[in-house]
């Protein structure tokens, strides 16, 4: 799921709304968007650089961090 809405919380602010230039931008009404706060729904990928750029963010903060799976982490291969 993504981070909108933490990005959102942890800035506190609670109801940002974008503006209707952004919304025509991601070709979603604001339901969509409050879909997206509230995890109910994820962007498309063409979607997030648009969203980060609104949100003033790198794309990859807009989803949490994925611990490494792979067979090289978890035989301890990897270090920090």
């Amino acid at each position: 799921m993504n981070r909108i809405g933490v990005i959102l919380k942890d800035r506190g602010i609670e109801d940002l709304a974008p503006s209707q230039k952004i919304l025509d931008e991601l070709q979603v009404k604001l339901h969509t968007w409050n879909k997206w706060v509230h995890n109910k729904k994820d962007p498309e990928m063409w979607q997030l650089p648009i969203i980060a750029r609104f949100l003033d963010v790198e794309i990859t903060d807009l989803f949490p961090a994925v611990k490494d799976q792979s067979i090289r982490a978890k035989h301890g291969l990897i270090s920090a």
